[in-house]
């Protein structure tokens, strides 16, 4: 039994340390993507808005969360989790097609506000289709397999769940 975890867990760590390109690629672009969008934003703050203290705290705030669970989601990518996948398409997908009025709206105020939001819209649309292409689903799928095969032999070959083993925990 021990034998077998063990052989899991190598199994399960090997796949998720043979990132596929299309999926290490997308999660550079999405994270550069981020880091753009608070470039943007301060450039949108400082050329349009002269706002009260409070509302610059509040967006401030907002802003540093929107930034922590967006960076989140390409690190959760890396470690094989779909879900996070699925997450950023759901959230993105939306955003591609209405963010180029915005792109027009940001040129007319500024030629670098608009350039850097093309440059943001351009590496969000890469990392989309990068998260879309055969290797990175056929490798989200493997590692889902490999979990869903281990658990299935684990559980009713011992009739214990395999994070109730040894105290081991499930690397889910």
């Amino acid at each position: 039994m021990e034998n077998e975890i063990d052989n899991y867990k190598m199994k399960l760590d090997s796949l998720r340390n043979k990132i596929p390109f299309t999926v290490n690629l997308a999660t550079i672009l999405i994270i550069s993507s981020f880091y753009l969008g608070v470039l943007n934003f301060l450039l949108i703050k400082y050329t349009k808005f002269n706002d009260s203290n409070v509302i610059n705290i509040i967006s401030i705030i907002g802003m540093t969360l929107l930034m922590t669970i967006c960076c989140l989601i390409p690190f959760f990518m890396r470690k094989g989790k779909n879900w996070a996948r699925l997450i950023y398409l759901i959230l993105v997908a939306p955003g591609l097609i209405f963010y180029i009025f915005s792109i027009i709206l940001n040129f007319r105020l500024n030629v670098i506000l608009g350039s850097v939001s093309t440059m943001q819209y351009i590496l969000q649309l890469i990392g989309f289709i990068l998260l879309l292409m055969k290797d990175t689903n056929d490798w989200f799928k493997d590692i889902k397999a490999l979990k869903n095969f281990t658990i299935k032999n684990t559980e009713t070959s011992h009739n214990k769940p395999i994070s109730a083993v040894n105290g081991v925990p499930f690397l889910g």
